[in-house]
């Protein structure tokens, strides 16, 4: 067979007719290095009869292709869904334009712990045309793992795991133990970041990124580290959890529904409310001076921890706010609607309440205030009401 430059390979094996066996290419060692594809295997016809292809890098050796690393294709369907070929990194593989490795059809592929996946397009891992791609990382995958077929991606990253770049949805995460870039799913998800697990995040427009969920229900649990934003939109229920030791750097985002905090948080905002409520082992760093910011729909926060930074709402229904003993908002807490309601057991700065309501200091709560102001109204009634315990003197 002639080969161009662009159709250089470094190892080719090709099955032209069904029922003629397997395909398995082994590189034990050494380097194989190409301008199209370092290994090639594929059948030329596609036919359910056809055999399996496996191919298996071992450590210490490398493949590297000026298109894909590794490109396997058109093996006979597997069961549950799963063609009948298979790629197992324990070395080196890097590609070009292409991908690290792609699988086209789906198929299994399995990155030991030194399992290196990577290519200069960004692309670690590529599945296009029918069947699931099951991944299992236990090493590393540089860049995207990317599904362009009709197939689901099933993945698995354990703890010492990576994948640098976006992953988008994938089929069964519900537990996170080693390290993704960015999670971006179509749909709704359930996703748990474990104590070992981390959204390193990726950039984008908007700054950068750990977690989206454009559409459906959404559940995220964090017990690890998310450095980035959360992002949940659509009409879907959205429920972002934050254990102790437990942290995202960024904002929650979400069209509504509810934010629990026991460990750290930047920044919650909400487009149509939701409830807050802030654990005492709880912190809400802020960003640019907000903690909390809601563009529309009822607003609800419980704090009994710490809120370094103002609490904001801008829509037109009315919020209530709760300071509760030991908790602390170091900003002010600026309310816009009418009947707006704040009671502070705990500290905080100041209460703004544009739309006029309704304000309780308790016994142990404290206003320090702000520019030499505590509690004020632009317009509405304001009705203050201060409890003071037996021989204590309210301090505003």
């Amino acid at each position: 067979e002639d080969y161009t430059d662009a159709e250089k390979t470094g190892i080719r094996l090709r099955g032209t007719y069904y029922n003629e066996g397997d395909i398995q290419v082994d590189v034990t060692g050494g380097t194989v290095s190409s301008d199209g594809d370092g290994v090639h295997a594929r059948y030329i016809l596609t036919n359910d009869r056809n055999g399996a292809i496996a191919v298996a890098v071992s450590e210490g050796a490398s493949v590297a292709g000026g298109r894909n690393g590794i490109y396997v294709g058109s093996a006979g369907a597997g069961g549950d869904d799963l063609r009948a070929q298979s790629v197992a990194v324990d070395g080196r593989v890097t590609g070009g334009a292409g991908a690290g490795v792609h699988l086209a059809g789906g198929g299994r592929l399995t990155v030991g712990r030194t399992g290196r996946i990577g290519a200069t397009s960004g692309v670690g891992v590529l599945s296009d045309g029918p069947g699931d791609l099951h991944a299992t990382v236990a090493g590393t995958v540089e860049g995207d793992i990317r599904m362009a077929g009709t197939g689901a991606l099933r993945l698995a990253v354990a703890e010492g795991g990576v994948v640098t770049g976006t992953v988008r949805d994938p089929v069964g995460l519900s537990v996170l133990s080693g390290s993704i870039g960015r999670l971006l799913y179509a749909g709704g998800a359930t996703v748990t970041v474990a104590r070992t697990g981390a959204l390193t995040g990726v950039e984008v427009e908007d700054g950068i990124e750990a977690l989206r969920a454009e559409a459906g229900d959404l559940a995220v649990t964090v017990a690890g580290r998310v450095r980035g934003d959360i992002v949940g939109l659509g009409a879907g229920d959205h429920l972002v959890a934050v254990a102790e030791g437990g942290a995202v750097t960024g904002t929650v985002h979400l069209a509504a529904s509810t934010v629990r905090v026991d460990g750290a948080v930047g920044r919650v905002r909400f487009d149509n409310g939701g409830q807050v409520t802030v654990g005492r082992s709880g912190r809400l760093t802020g960003i640019e001076g907000v903690a909390i910011r809601n563009e529309g729909g009822a607003l609800r926060v419980v704090s009994a921890g710490r809120i370094e930074g103002d609490v904001v709402d801008v829509g037109e229904r009315p919020a209530a706010v709760t300071v509760e003993a030991g908790g602390t908002v170091t900003g002010s807490i600026d309310l816009s609607a009418e009947g707006s309601a704040v009671t502070v057991d705990g500290t905080a700065g100041r209460v703004l309440l544009d739309g006029g309501g309704t304000v309780t200091v308790g016994g142990s709560g404290r206003l320090t205030g702000i520019e030499d102001r505590a509690i004020a109204s632009a317009r509405g009634d304001l009705e203050v009401e201060i409890r003071q315990a037996p021989g204590e003197t309210a301090e505003q």
